[in-house]
């Protein structure tokens, strides 16, 4: 019944390596000293040799070092974890691949440094980076995954991939989809500086670019007001980005159209989202690059304000159509004769010169309308609303030709845009005033 010669249980007794017979491992180094142990390498006395494979949990190794685990009533659910302890101002890897061609210069092969492969499971993943952070310090930043690609001096066809991702799916009723990138972002909503992506460069894509608009994730849904109004107040822009200034954001160069996020931030606070390029440290710890604040905008949401933006526009011409039409037929001589254009009160050059400014627009309390009169005429300035509801005429009178100015007091009118017309005769000019609320 005894396990051992000597009736011993439970007893772990110290034994020297040569010892252990078979000839899978060798110890290197002088006998007493720190020694390591090798195995499968090059002039190894034993076996295995350079050639051969190491088994760990299998005796038919099909890789260098084959690891399988099936039994877990005792150990975790992982097959090989790399952990190593660290000190500061240093960097440290807890498990390092490397794929060298015998020849660097022969551009034929493959080499990925990593592999992940994960097959037949509910979920699949190739790799999966976890980085956490559990301290208060503005210097640190977890990352999930660091994977870099560089090229340098590279030959013909040669293509640097910091992380090449495929998914492939065969569609099926059940299928639960194919993510070949899937970012998911822990973080409460709100979070200063936090995204499930982050791209230092441009960023390229082939296929269909979406986001989520569902019916059935919104809530609060209400018609989209004053598009006009907003539209009227966004100050686009021409500029250039301080690339030699940021040369690690990687910022694009050349000539861009684009908006400025403060002044955007002014009329639509909830399109701005503050961001942070963290900082760079080299192994000893130093600052190679210094943190970066900076505002971001989202695009995308502009597109509904434009095109409510639009719609109303389109009703607001449809309504001067509609008074036009009724002022021709009501006036002798404007409507048109033989499908030729109706007639202008006035010369076609005399019209060009006509010209009406509202200055400051958007409109101060007190804000002039500046027009130029240039032939005698009955002058008419009126106020309307964007949908052509008449508000006020600010002056009706005979004028001889020359420049004039009224001052208009605003200060009874509620933020938004109006229509500020200017009629010489027959000869109509219109202009919007915007009043932004304070």
């Amino acid at each position: 019944d005894s396990p051992s010669p000597n009736g011993e249980r439970g007893v772990l007794k110290w034994r020297n390596i040569n010892s252990l017979g078979g000839c899978e491992w060798t110890l290197l180094g002088a006998p007493g000293s720190n020694s390591d142990i090798s195995t499968a390498y090059a002039s190894n006395p034993g076996c295995p040799q350079m050639a051969q494979g190491v088994g760990i949990g299998t005796n038919d190794p099909t890789t260098k070092l084959d690891v399988r685990h099936t039994n877990f009533s005792a150990l975790e659910r992982v097959a090989i974890r790399g952990s190593i302890g660290m000190n500061n101002g240093s960097e440290y890897k807890a498990i390092e691949g490397q794929a060298i061609p015998i020849n660097p210069s022969g551009y034929t092969s493959t080499a990925i440094g990593v592999y992940g492969h994960a097959l037949n499971a509910r979920k699949a993943m190739g790799l999966q980076g976890y980085g956490k952070v559990d301290i208060t310090s503005s210097s640190m930043a977890p990352y999930g995954a660091v994977i870099d690609g560089e090229l340098i001096n590279g030959g013909v066809n040669q293509v640097a991939y910091g992380a090449y991702c495929t998914a492939t799916t065969f569609a099926s009723p059940n299928a639960g989809g194919a993510y070949a990138v899937f970012g998911n972002l822990a973080a409460p909503a709100g979070a200063p500086n936090t995204w499930a992506g982050y791209f230092v460069g441009d960023v390229h894509v082939t296929g269909v670019l979406t986001q989520g608009s569902d019916a059935n994730l919104k809530t609060d849904i209400q018609p989209l007001e004053n598009a006009v109004e907003v539209l009227m107040t966004l100050q686009p822009k021409r500029y250039n980005f301080r690339t030699e200034e940021y040369p690690y954001m990687n910022l694009p160069g050349g000539e861009h159209m684009g908006l400025i996020a403060q002044e955007v931030q002014e009329v639509l606070p909830e399109l701005i989202k503050p961001a942070v390029r963290p900082a760079e440290f080299d192994t000893a710890g130093l600052e190679v690059h210094p943190a970066v604040d900076y505002l971001t905008m989202n695009y995308t949401e502009l597109i509904p304000l434009l095109v409510a933006g639009f719609q109303a526009q389109q009703q607001v011409i449809m309504g001067l159509q509609a008074q036009v039409a009724q002022c021709c037929a009501a006036t002798p001589g404007m409507s048109p004769q033989d499908g030729a254009a109706p007639k202008q009160g006035t010369g076609s050059g005399e019209l060009q010169e006509q010209r009406l400014q509202i200055i400051p627009n958007p409109v101060a309390e007190l804000t002039t309308l500046a027009y130029h009169v240039p032939t005698a005429g009955r002058v008419v300035l009126q106020v309307s609303t964007l949908d052509g509801k008449p508000l006020a005429t600010l002056r009706e009178a005979m004028a001889q030709p020359g420049a004039y100015s009224y001052v208009w007091n605003t200060g009874g009118l509620a933020a938004g845009t109006y229509l500020c017309t200017f009629l010489l005769d027959d000869a109509v000019v219109m202009q919007r005033a915007v009043k932004v609320a304070r």
